[in-house]
């Protein structure tokens, strides 16, 4: 049964979910992600994943689908600034300025 506090959980989830695409595209617009934390992004994929645990475990699927969505969005975009860094990494010692 689809209850009033579900649809609101979802459509929650389905709005931060939604807010990490920006910096994703940007990141992968302009090859770069030194804006980017490296310590706020594994928090917040860490963070993300023990949220949604918790909500699979108590069956709370209007938490869980749109935080596990997230977790994903948050894990490429930590994939991404490891990348990217290392790539950069690699062509300063090639490169140097």
């Amino acid at each position: 049964m689809v209850s009033g506090a579900n649809v609101l959980g979802f459509a929650g989830g389905v709005v931060c979910s939604v807010c990490t695409f920006p910096q994703l595209i940007l990141m992968f617009r302009t090859r770069s992600a030194k804006e980017i934390s490296i310590l706020i992004a594994i928090l917040s994929f860490v963070g993300l994943v023990m949220q949604a645990s918790y909500c699979t475990l108590i069956a709370a699927w209007a938490g869980a689908i749109p935080i596990w969505i997230e977790s994903l969005l948050a894990f490429i975009l930590l994939a991404g600034k490891v990348y990217l860094d290392g790539i950069k990494a690699e062509n300063d010692e090639i490169l140097p300025k």
